[in-house]
């Protein structure tokens, strides 16, 4: 591995955190067309019932060299909204893909549950131009149940296709202070075109 090279920072007020710091991470990178885009979670929140920080928003940069200059969008993408019942605290992350001329982004919102808790889910979300998104009717496609090892947060994912199906490893706990993580699996098959 060569050495790390910084590609972007936090520097707006919504890409920090709530001491000021800069606070960019959860990056995810495409091609489109002869740019790069770059899909980062900025800023957080602290979740009451846990502690500890999840993203708030998510941005977008783009670039012709993979490794810069990045322009960012002046603001965020996605925002948490408390009319949103699966982003109603933050934006979570999202790691994008193309399939034709749709953007299908999956992406881990950060909300409050009616049970009093905070969790985190799995949606699908389609975007004609990768900026503006909308929930797919299928949501969530994976949640937290309540119980056993995914009983608090689903979230932390990427998606592999392989041999005509979708593997999508994701992160799960199974409580929300002294919770333990496990890494899960779903498969999805495609229908074949």
């Amino acid at each position: 591995w060569s050495e790390e090279i910084t590609i972007l920072t936090g520097e707006r007020d919504w890409e920090l955190g709530i001491r000021g710091e800069p606070y960019v991470r959860n990056p995810c990178i495409i091609k489109v067309g002869k740019e790069y885009w770059l899909y980062y979670s900025a800023g957080y929140i602290v979740l009451p019932d846990t502690g500890y920080e999840e993203p708030k928003y998510i941005g977008l940069a783009h670039a012709r060299d993979l490794l810069g200059p990045y322009e960012k969008l002046p603001r965020p993408i996605i925002t948490p909204n408390l009319k949103d019942e699966w982003r109603n605290l933050g934006a979570g992350a999202i790691k994008v893909y193309r399939f034709r001329d749709v953007f299908l982004g999956f992406n881990n919102g950060i909300y409050w549950g009616e049970d009093l808790h905070s969790h985190s889910a799995i949606h699908i979300l389609l975007s004609k131009d990768g900026v503006n998104w909308f929930d797919s009717p299928l949501n969530p496609v994976i949640s937290p149940t309540g119980s056993g090892w995914k009983k608090s947060f689903v979230y932390q994912l990427d998606v592999k296709l392989i041999d005509g199906e979708l593997w999508m490893y994701y992160n799960a706990r199974d409580d929300w202070v002294s919770g333990i993580e496990r890494i899960g699996l779903a498969i999805c098959s495609l229908p074949k075109i």
